[in-house]
């Protein structure tokens, strides 16, 4: 069920953009895999995937050069030459995401994929799962000058649409920091999925305004908003 952590939040979204791993495919076992290899590739002890994910930048092209210095392009062509020989064999959708897209998609809803994962690797996930008709624009880690939690992504990709920000009726959904903290620095609203332990931290300086547990959330929450406003 959908949670509205601050009830001044606009509920009627004009557009809506969508991290991808962890919200709309699941592939925490791919990537923990492909941070074994790459730090064992250097001859380093791996860190928690939590601890990585809070590096400054949380982009990969960002904080490998924090934890590998000179040899980050070299763990960076380790980590991605995994995700490549593996990720479309072990590719799967989260819980009712396709479900949700094409209920999206049959309301007209403006959708776009925001996401630190390399850009030529996401759309090739995205086709192997037939999901290109949804979305009006795709953008990954190196497609624009700065990656998440820049804001850039979200302004180049509203861009397309001539939405203009800050815009209170644009929602991002996304699993992380990041996410909101680019949700935040872009004037568009943070709608948090599936990660609790972000939900309850006090001390996050970026807020989700809105929390849910799944993709079907979205949709069942809003078929229950048309149906007590129309």
């Amino acid at each position: 069920m959908a949670e509205i952590l601050d009830k001044k939040v606009c509920l009627n979204p004009v557009a809506i953009l969508f991290d991808w791993d962890g919200v709309l495919v699941d592939t925490k076992e791919l990537i923990a895999e492909a941070y074994l290899k790459t730090f064992e590739a250097v001859g380093m002890d791996p860190l928690p995937i939590d601890t990585l994910h809070q590096l400054p930048g949380t982009s990969l092209r960002d904080y490998f050069p924090h934890i590998f210095g000179a040899r980050a392009k070299e763990a960076e062509t380790t980590f991605y030459r995994h995700i490549h020989e593996n990720h479309l064999s072990c590719l799967k959708q989260t819980e009712g995401a396709g479900e949700v897209l094409a209920f999206l998609h049959t309301l007209g809803m403006p959708m776009a994929v925001i996401s630190n994962k390399r850009g030529d690797i996401l759309r090739k996930e995205i086709k192997h799962l037939g999901f290109e008709s949804f979305f009006f624009e795709v953008v990954g880690s190196k497609d624009c000058p700065e990656d998440k939690p820049s804001a850039v992504p979200v302004r180049y990709i509203l861009s397309k649409k001539k939405i203009p920000l800050p815009n209170d009726r644009v929602w991002l959904v996304g699993d992380w920091l990041a996410d909101l903290e680019c949700a935040h620095r872009a004037g568009v609203v943070p709608v948090l999925l599936n990660n609790p332990k972000l939900k309850r931290d006090k001390k996050n300086l970026f807020p989700p305004k809105i929390y849910l547990n799944s993709c079907l959330d979205l949709k069942n929450f809003l078929i229950q908003y048309m149906k007590e406003n129309n």
